[in-house]
């Protein structure tokens, strides 16, 4: 059995003191996972969009949901698609207190 390590690395955005990354995830072909986009500090932040690429003949995306942040501020989230490309948005008020880190979307891929 071969394994298969997926890494998704992104160079982390300066939001003026804050940072958005997304996820790194370790798994054998054939497991779905789930990746985190994080933002560390939400105070303040009425948006975020980010842009993702990855190699369609080894990942198939499944779904790319609102963060559990995202969510439950009741941002509206929007997704753009394309072939090994895929770009989100969350916008809406967040009133978040200085220091809350937290999920702006969870992208879902089968391996």
């Amino acid at each position: 059995m071969r394994w298969f390590v997926l890494i998704m690395l992104a160079m982390p955005l300066a939001l003026g003191a804050r940072t958005v990354w997304i996820g790194n995830v370790i798994c054998n072909p054939g497991a779905r996972v789930r990746v985190p986009v994080t933002v560390d500090d939400w105070a303040g932040v009425a948006s975020v969009s980010a842009a993702a690429a990855y190699d369609p003949l080894i990942l198939t995306l499944e779904s790319a949901r609102p963060g559990a942040v995202a969510e439950a501020a009741g941002m509206s989230f929007f997704t753009a698609e394309g072939a090994g490309r895929l770009g989100f948005a969350a916008m809406g008020a967040q009133n978040a207190e200085a220091g809350t880190a937290g999920t702006a979307a969870t992208l879902t891929f089968l391996v």
